[in-house]
């Protein structure tokens, strides 16, 4: 655990939380989302209707970053691939 959390600290360190996921290899677009082929995008940053002001915050905030990317990470693994069509 305390692996990861260095791990999560210095990537965040690095980058914005959208880099963080898709340096993960976690689909955040559309064209993401179907370049992996996937018709449904359970989670989308175009659709959460995030603040720019919001995104910046949490790009200049690296326990935001992990925080955002270790929850979302934990979402994507337990997801059920009937999840996908479900939306």
């Amino acid at each position: 655990v305390a692996q990861f959390k260095r791990y999560m600290a210095a990537l965040a360190m690095r980058g914005s939380v959208e880099e963080l996921l898709v340096g993960q290899v976690i689909p955040v677009y559309d064209h993401l989302w179907q370049a992996a082929g996937f018709t449904a995008c359970p989670i989308n940053f175009e659709r959460a209707q995030v603040s720019v002001s919001a995104i910046r915050r949490m790009a200049g905030n690296s326990f935001n970053q992990c925080c955002a990317c270790a929850f979302t990470s934990f979402i994507m693994a337990n997801l059920e691939p009937s999840a996908f069509q479900r939306i």
